[in-house]
């Protein structure tokens, strides 16, 4: 179940605010709060603080929660200190922030020593040891709480003398040894101060002493006034310990994991060189232990700052993870790492729930518990696991959920391994073995028997198990499909991820180990499953079940009843070639072009990859075991399904595979196929028409060759001069339709697509106030020259009483450019600019705005002189027949001295009339507007 961190937060913040009467309310705040989702180090602190109003004891339960959760964070153990006063709390603290470096560090040290006097020798000494700033004063501070008199430590009377001198030691080891961290520590407090995160620097927290006379070591009084404190932090509304480090923090914090395990390699090296002696190592051993208990308190401290970061809990898990398989770490410490990464996987996915890596860490720390012998693994725990993922609501997509029920059922198929390997041999099933260990040496003593294993059978316990488990693995498949059917029903693309999953664990892991089917009939139902789930199918579907077949030895059973099995018979060896080549062919009819499928692009990467590589495989399959005809059909297979961006002749002889056209056999097959006349005395039927089939492909591959070099030659030819015309151009007009070839891009229409016009693009979301002209204007000048530009509008009924009665707009257009380079500018426009206070959307069209222009013609001609219609002619005639009469009424009243400027009037063409022809839709002639 989802939530929203703000408003948990918020409920807090504000119930705080209120009268303190409400106290009971913000503790159930604080409770629901950490039910649903991971608190910060400083919520801990303010939970714990305010229930200590109501309680003092329920305030140390709840700051040991919190510890349980950050064991790392310096400032919580000050104050589960401050409130216990205990030397177990003390010890314990130590276990996890022994060597941190800050402060709160020192200022632990001085609580320690002001509840614990009679330690306080002890105390100073392991603090001058091993921090390497902020024991500038401890001098001064072993005069005020030693002074000039001899204390009992318990162990026995140390004078002043003899503790100064061990604080001295202390020093100058730490300004040796652990001055490097010190340059780690300030990179890490500067990322920590820009991101805003860093407090140590703020406050001082002896400034905030509540008595600094008393001793502070009886009673439930608090040393610090921690209402002080956590208000002069910024308290929950601020940033400090509130889980706000992103990735600078995070960055320094592995970048300081990094260089101390650096050092650690360098310590161990000096360890082995021969001018050593046995002292210096044993100084150099303890170092290097020091060193490696400082890596955990660092990811911890990491975690308490950078909760939300999930690289760092990747990193962290990787580091316990090393400890627990590495070969010098002691069986005590490979139990507590075991336990600490299962610890740490829980925390992670609490504070991370988006991330998948996180999750799937978590099921690998289940099989880590079950490889120790700590427990059986039970696959209900796994999906128990990936319920909790899926049910937290916050994987990102449907692809991280199948993600988490594969990450389950391969932990099983892990285990399956596992169990095997261990009755059978002393390798781990992840070990390399070789193959040929009797042909290039002798046998060694021992071997024979390891051999011997391998032809056993399985111990009945174990093969139960294994039995169970394979059970159980069909179980968690039949659940995951189950889920991907309910939830995601049309998301094929999943199912056949599931399915390749399937297939080829049951090929290769479960049907061998427990074959009732002898021929595999099932495996082969099940790759046919998967090559059909999905259309069309990815090529690694057909490439998995193609190197099944290969692989697949076809055995029978007896017929006479014996129930022995017989091993694969010459016919059916030879036979499995052509189910091979079979699949091929099957496989490149069904496959389309990634561009064609960009579905795919989203959880298969790399389809046109694995399409070539399919291609070369098949070729190579054709070399080594087909004829030159089959050899010859794959090639041209390939060349029809390769990418457009690669020529596959160079594709393919670039692998080192064939060349067609240098080639000397494969060019002689390709002449022969052209020049030999083939009869039904020489050929039988099928080779007959296979010649006919391969001459008339390459028939039609030449003319596809022609075509494009004869589209290539008119582009450049447009482009070096656009006024040119040719013949034709005179044919088909210019930029309307170009020679056809497979177009560039693809327009979508309902459920059918269609090749886009080059030279139109589609607006959308127009206003009913523009009009064609605007259009014009608008992306003449920002796109390029214009053909035409049209808006679509409603059908009219009717007669229109003027020109400018227009029908009722669509809010749709066509604009229609020279050049196909406008439409690209075009395109960069979209949702950019506005025309009448509307955002336009422009995208392809796949029909042009006008479908004709006459040559030169690349001006708009929405009314006027460019239509030639019978409603047209008859107006024309009739005002010219007009104008003749009102002629000749005026010659007959005025006489003939106006008859010559008259006739030549008449005469001259109206040449201001002809140019308003082309006026828009809403252009009025003077005419009308008399």
């Amino acid at each position: 179940m989802s939530y929203s961190y703000n408003d948990l937060l918020n409920a807090i913040i504000t119930s705080r605010q209120s009268h303190p009467a409400t106290i009971d309310e913000s503790l159930s705040h604080y409770g629901v709060f950490s039910e649903k989702c991971s608190m910060t180090p400083l919520l801990w602190i303010q939970y714990a603080q305010d229930s200590r109003l109501i309680d003092a004891e329920l305030a140390k339960e709840i700051i040991q929660l919190g510890l349980e959760e950050f064991p790392g964070c310096v400032f919580l153990w000050l104050y589960y200190l401050d409130c216990t006063k205990d030397w177990a709390v003390w010890e314990q603290a130590m276990q996890n922030i022994k060597g941190l470096q800050g402060s709160f560090m020192i200022e632990i040290y001085r609580l320690a020593i002001k509840c614990f006097p009679s330690k306080a020798e002890e105390l100073f000494i392991e603090r001058a040891t091993m921090l390497s700033v902020g024991n500038e004063t401890i001098v001064d501070e072993i005069e005020t709480v030693v002074g000039d008199s001899k204390k009992t430590n318990g162990n026995g009377i140390i004078s002043k003398e003899v503790l100064m001198q061990a604080v001295d030691e202390g020093r100058r080891f730490a300004s040796q040894h652990m001055i490097k961290l010190n340059n780690l520590e300030e990179d890490l407090v500067a990322a920590m101060t820009n991101e805003g995160i860093y407090g140590q620097s703020t406050i001082e927290l002896h400034d905030f002493v509540k008595n600094n006379d008393g001793d502070g070591s009886s009673g439930n009084e608090m040393t610090y006034d921690w209402e002080s404190v956590l208000k002069a932090l910024g308290g929950i509304s601020g940033s400090f310990l509130m889980g706000m480090g992103m990735m600078q923090s995070a960055s320094a914090f592995i970048s300081y994991e990094q260089q101390i395990f650096k050092h650690i390699t360098f310590l161990k090296r000096q360890m082995k060189t021969p001018q050593s002696d046995q002292t210096e190592n044993l100084n150099v051993g303890n170092l290097v232990k020091l060193y490696h208990g400082l890596i955990v308190p660092v990811y911890e401290r990491a975690v308490a700052e950078c909760p939300t970061v999930e690289l760092v809990w990747e990193k962290y898990l990787k580091h316990l993870s090393y400890i627990l398989h590495d070969s010098e770490t002691e069986s005590a410490d490979r139990i507590w790492a075991l336990v600490k990464l299962k610890s740490v996987a829980s925390r992670a996915v609490n504070n991370c729930p988006y991330s998948v890596n996180l999750f799937t860490k978590k099921l690998q720390a289940v099989m880590e518990e079950v490889e120790a012998g700590r427990k059986v693994l039970e696959p209900d725990d796994l999906m128990n696991i990936v319920t909790e993922a899926i049910e937290a609501g916050f994987l990102p997509d449907k692809n991280s959920e199948l993600k988490m029920y594969l990450a389950a059922c391969r932990i099983v198929k892990q285990r399956i391994l596992d169990l095997v390997s261990q009755s059978t041999s002393s390798i781990a099933y992840d070990q390399p073995e070789r193959i040929d260990k009797d042909s290039k040496k002798k046998r060694k003593r021992g071997e024979d028997v390891e051999l011997k294993r391998y032809t056993e059978p399985l111990d009945s316990d174990i093969e139960q198990e294994v039995q169970d488990l394979i059970t159980d693995l069909r179980e968690m498949w039949n659940a995951t499909d189950t889920f991907l059917r309910k939830k995601c029903s049309n998301w094929t693309e999943g199912r056949q991820l599931l399915f390749t999953e399937i297939a080829e664990t049951e090929a290769y892991i479960c049907h061998p180990l427990f074959a009732n089917d002898v021929n595999g009939d099932e495996i082969i139902k099940l790759f046919e499953k998967l090559v059909r789930v999905h259309l069309p199918p990815h090529p690694n579907s057909w490439r998995s079940y193609i190197q099944y077949i290969i692989g697949k030895a076809f055995v029978r059973i007896d017929p006479k009843g014996t129930n022995n099995i017989i091993t694969e018979t010459p016919g059916m060896h030879v036979a499995k070639f052509r189910f091979i080549r079979n699949l091929y062919q099957r496989a490149f009819a069904s496959l389309r072009n990634a561009n064609k499928n960009e579905k795919y692009t989203n959880v298969n990467d790399g389809y046109e990859v694995a399409v070539n590589l399919m291609c070369q495989e098949n070729i190579q399959f054709e070399t080594k075991f087909g004829s030159d005809t089959s050899l010859i059909t794959a090639s041209k297979l390939a060349a029809k399904r390769v990418s457009q961006q690669t020529n596959v002749t160079e594709h393919i002889s670039s692998e080192g595979l064939i060349d067609i056209s240098n080639n000397s056999s494969a060019k002689r097959k390709f002449e022969e196929a052209d020049n030999v006349e083939y009869t039904d005395e020489d050929k039988t039927d099928s080779e007959v028409h296979s010649l006919k089939k391969l001459k008339s492909d390459e028939t039609v591959q030449n003319n596809i060759e022609k075509e494009t070099e004869y589209v290539q030659e008119i582009n450049e030819k447009n482009s070096a001069s656009p006024n040119v015309t040719n013949k034709d151009e005179k044919k088909r007009g210019p930029n309307i339709w170009p020679i056809k070839s497979k177009a560039e891009h693809k327009v979508k229409v309902g459920n059918l697509e269609y090749p886009a016009h080059p030279f139109t693009i589609h607006i959308s979301n127009l206003s009913q106030k523009t009009q064609d002209m605007d259009l014009y204007d608008v992306f003449k000048s920002k796109c390029g020259a214009i053909v035409h530009a049209r808006i679509f509008r409603e059908k009219e009924h009717g007669n229109r009483q003027n020109d400018s009665d227009l029908p009722k707009s669509k809010g749709m257009a066509l604009v229609q450019f020279e050049e196909r380079t406008s439409v690209e500018e075009a395109l960069k426009l979209s949702n950019e600019f506005g025309l009448h206070e509307k955002l336009i959307k422009i995208s392809r069209s796949h029909q042009p705005a006008v479908a004709v222009v006459p040559p030169g013609c690349h001006r708009i001609k929405a009314k006027g002189e460019g239509k030639s219609t019978k409603r047209n002619l008859k107006r024309k005639t009739r005002r010219e027949n007009k104008n003749e009469e009102e002629v000749n009424k005026e010659l007959k009243t005025s006489g003939g001295g106006r008859a010559d400027e008259i006739n030549k009037e008449i005469a001259t063409p109206l040449t201001t009339k002809s140019v308003l022809a082309f006026r828009p839709r809403n252009v009025k002639s003077k005419a009308s507007k008399k």
